[in-house]
Order: C-alpha cells, then sequence, then structure tokens
C-alpha cells in the first residue's frame, strides 16, 4: 500500500505537467492563428521557454517520490522471497511506510505474485518466476504506453507542418509555433525515451532469467540477489504509465502471465 501511494503521488506530479504540454499542443495552434498582435505571440514563446526550465528544475523531485515507492517495493520483495537485504540499501523508517499506507484508498491487494506456481519447483526458481513475471507486466505496459506517446508526436508534428506550411503561411509565425511546441515535443520525448530506457533494462533481465528458467537450471540465492537489483535500478526510472492504462491492460496481462505459469508447471512437474 505505502509503495502504491509513493507511486502514484510521483505520477500524478509528472502527468499534471503531461496535462499542461498536452493542453498547450492544441491551444498554442489555434492561438498563433488567431492572434494577430506579435507581442502576444512573443510572450507566448516565453511561456513555454519558462515552463521547459520548470520542468527540468523539478525531474529530481519526481525522481525523488518515484525512489521512495521503489524502495518500498523493494521491502516487500525482500521480505516475499526471504533475500538478503544489501547492506547499503537506503533505510525506510515505520513511521514513513504507516503515513503513507494509511493514505491508500484502493482496494484490497492481495496475489500480488501468483499463487498457481507448482509447488514442487524448486523454491528459487519460484522467486526467479516472481521476479521475471514482474519485468514482462512492466515490459508489456510501458511498451502499450510508448505507442500512444509515440502515435501523438508524430501525427501532431506532421499536423502542425501542413498548418504552418499550408495554412498560416508565415514563416515567422510558423517559426515562433513551432518553437513554443518544441516545450510540449521535449516532454513526450523524454517520457518515451525514458520508457525505453526502462524496458531495455527488463528485457536484459528477462533474458538471463528465461535461459534459466526454460531450461531448469538451479539458480544460486546471488544469483537471485543480483537480479534483484537490477529490478530496482529498473524500478526508478522516472517514466511513469498512467493508471487508465494500467487498468485497462492488466486484467491481460494476468491472463498471459498465468499462460505462461501454466506452461512452466508443465516444465517442470
Amino acid at each position: 500500500k505505502a509503495s502504491n501511494v509513493a507511486y502514484n503521488s510521483a505520477k500524478s506530479n509528472e502527468f499534471k505537467f503531461s496535462y499542461v504540454f498536452l493542453a498547450l499542443s492544441v491551444l498554442y495552434p489555434f492561438a498563433y492563428i488567431l492572434l494577430k498582435n506579435e507581442d502576444v505571440k512573443h510572450g507566448l514563446f516565453a511561456v513555454s521557454l519558462c515552463l521547459t526550465v520548470f520542468y527540468q528544475l523539478f525531474v529530481n523531485w519526481f525522481k525523488g517520490n518515484t525512489t521512495l515507492g521503489a524502495l518500498l517495493k523493494e521491502e516487500f520483495d525482500l521480505n516475499v522471497f526471504g533475500l538478503p537485504r544489501k547492506f547499503m540499501l537506503g533505510e525506510l523508517e515505520p513511521v514513513d511506510v504507516g503515513r503513507l499506507a494509511n493514505q491508500y484508498k484502493g482496494g484490497e491487494i492481495k496475489d500480488w505474485y501468483s499463487p498457481n506456481i507448482a509447488g514442487e519447483i524448486p523454491k528459487n526458481t519460484i522467486i526467479a518466476i516472481c521476479q521475471r513475471i514482474n519485468c514482462k507486466w512492466d515490459i508489456d505496459l510501458r511498451k502499450e504506453f510508448n505507442k500512444l506517446l509515440i502515435a501523438f508526436v508524430i501525427v501532431h508534428f506532421i499536423a502542425m507542418l501542413i498548418l504552418g506550411f499550408l495554412v498560416i503561411r508565415d514563416f515567422l509565425t510558423t517559426f515562433l509555433l513551432m518553437f513554443s511546441l518544441s516545450s510540449c515535443y521535449t516532454h513526450f520525448l523524454t517520457m518515451i525515451r525514458g520508457n525505453f530506457s526502462a524496458i531495455g533494462k527488463r528485457d536484459k533481465i528477462l533474458s538471463k532469467l528465461d535461459s534459466y528458467i526454460n531450461h531448469k537450471k538451479e539458480f544460486a540465492t546471488e544469483n537471485l540477489r543480483d537480479v534483484q537489483d537490477e529490478i530496482l535500478s529498473a524500478r526508478q526510472e522516472p517514466a511513469k504509465v498512467p493508471d487508465f492504462y494500467f487498468k485497462k491492460f492488466n486484467p491481460q496481462f494476468q491472463l498471459d502471465h498465468e499462460k505462461y505459469i501454466e506452461r512452466i508447471n508443465k516444465i517442470y512437474a
């Protein structure tokens, strides 16, 4: 619950900026077409520049909330898996954890990891399967969200080029419009790159785990501890996926993971 609250806090902060930039990406074109005063256009340009600087100043603040959520999930995993705690892992104050947990307003959280993994599978392999499902879920979710972001950026950019050269037909106005929109594009491209970065890290983990799980190789505790370190690193990526995307795709992802578990259970039967 506490980690959910911490992540949602970070999401809320980041997506407030996303909604502002999304609104500006729609409002700026109309403003540059309808407004005739050049001074006002220059003012819009200045506002866009200030927003870009302001956002960059608060990037670390967003990541700080994300880091807290990552540490809380790490603590949860360590307790569930029984893995040794890293000496340099940040300490969490029980009071802070309790405070965040009390702020949780969602439904009951249960079966975070599937209870359908066969009991005859070795314990360390079960832990690896849980780690693998964790990575695959995040990869699939980020891939789906990136499809939306990439489509939006491409379609919007092409539309603005058409608007500038076929409708506005004024070089200065078109230049100011595109430069003002650059802050919006920078924001969304940063999110896209962040998701690709997290996907790359998770894919690396996934590949290593599959090479052992699919061939019934034994996992040493040290192997699992190394994997957990990589998962913690990937969890601290500031780029987020909105809750509505989680709610939309999570039922399908859960079905996919249960099918994966059925396949693995047959391998180890």
